[in-house]
């Protein structure tokens, strides 16, 4: 039993693993003749087409959960890390490189999460969630200038999309192993 290519996982983000399915298989048939970048382009280019369509059917479904996730980060930034960190800081005299390195460690381990969260009970919409939140999130950190946006970006962001990715390769893989199971 093989693991869900990355191009299915990618279009499964934003239709249903049959139709992500349909979708790579039509476009491998296509890239045996225009080649690898085609097909890398065309994925990248479907999925965004297909996210686009879900956003205009459904903007509340979408937005609304995103902002929540923003608001959710940004309480957590202001009632726990920063409290931690100043305790930390002022009380126990931690160093500030061991201080920078646990606030990221933090950091990535909750976008990882929220993440896998977001995929797991929103399956349909959680990237477009995600996304929507990941936007805000940069939108709040270039315009308060709060911390980097290399940093917001590394430390946060990407650990949200990358949380998202994997339990979506995950729910594909057991989707497909329990196919497999059925039809034995």
């Amino acid at each position: 039993m093989h693991k869900p290519s990355v191009s299915l996982v990618l279009l499964a983000f934003f239709t249903t693993a049959e139709k992500a399915e349909e979708i790579e298989g039509d476009l491998l048939e296509q890239a045996q003749i225009h080649g690898k970048p085609w097909f890398i382009l065309h994925v990248f280019l479907t999925a965004l087409a297909l996210g686009r369509q879900t956003l205009l059917q459904q903007p509340l479904l979408v937005l609304l959960p995103g902002y929540a996730v923003y608001e959710l980060v940004v309480k957590l930034q202001l009632w726990a890390i920063l409290p931690l960190r100043r305790y930390l800081q002022y009380e126990l005299d931690y160093p500030a490189t061991l201080l920078l390195f646990s606030t990221r460690f933090v950091w990535i381990i909750t976008g990882y999460l929220v993440g896998m969260a977001l995929i797991r009970y929103l399956p349909k919409t959680g990237i477009h969630v995600a996304i929507g939140a990941a936007t805000l999130i940069m939108a709040r950190v270039v315009m308060l200038n709060e911390v980097s946006s290399i940093s917001a970006l590394l430390f946060l962001v990407m650990p949200i999309l990358l949380g998202g990715f994997h339990a979506k390769s995950r729910n594909l893989h057991e989707q497909t192993r329990s196919k497999n199971l059925i039809s034995d």
